[in-house]
């Protein structure tokens, strides 16, 4: 793993300050990729949409270095990501600190269909809202009623200046 890669992942954290959850993680990580953040991680296609396991291993070389605390809620089943005391706090995602609170702010469910509708822009080229819709519907029917709040927070996303 690249330090440069690391230390996204790390300035992400410290911007974020905690972030809850795998699945935003792995969102967070997609929509800054998509939106120049300079991440390199490949990401494919799964069930809660964009997914790199070489992010995930990335964050847990991470953890086992103790540069990122992670925690497990018993209660909800789902990991936690601070940044540890011997974490160090680079800068290099500075720049894009309005876009992570914004991002981290939003629920796992909400980033799971804005990171897809991100995927099917970037990589099926897919421009037309009503196919993403539709795309969403079969893809996420169970998130169908959070479609449309979704299309209105990859807006606020892309008012976002980076």
């Amino acid at each position: 793993m690249k330090n440069d890669d690391l230390d996204r992942i790390v300035s992400l954290v410290s911007i974020a300050g905690k972030i809850d959850g795998r699945i935003k993680f792995q969102k967070m990580v997609y929509i800054l990729q998509c939106k120049g953040a300079g991440f390199e991680e490949w990401f494919k296609y799964h069930h809660y949409g964009p997914y790199s396991l070489d992010l995930q291993l990335e964050i847990d070389e991470l953890v086992c270095n103790d540069q990122l605390s992670e925690d497990f809620d018993d209660g909800s089943g789902s990991y936690s990501y601070s940044i540890s005391a011997d974490g160090g706090r680079p800068e290099v995602l500075k720049r894009f600190e309005a876009l992570i609170s914004l991002l981290n702010k939003a629920s796992s469910s909400i980033l799971e269909l804005v990171g897809t509708i991100f995927f099917l822009r970037v990589e099926e080229n897919i421009t037309d809202n009503q196919i993403i819709e539709a795309k969403l519907k079969f893809l996420k029917p169970h998130l169908e009623r959070k479609i449309k709040e979704a299309l209105v927070f990859e807006d606020k996303v892309n008012a976002v200046q980076v």
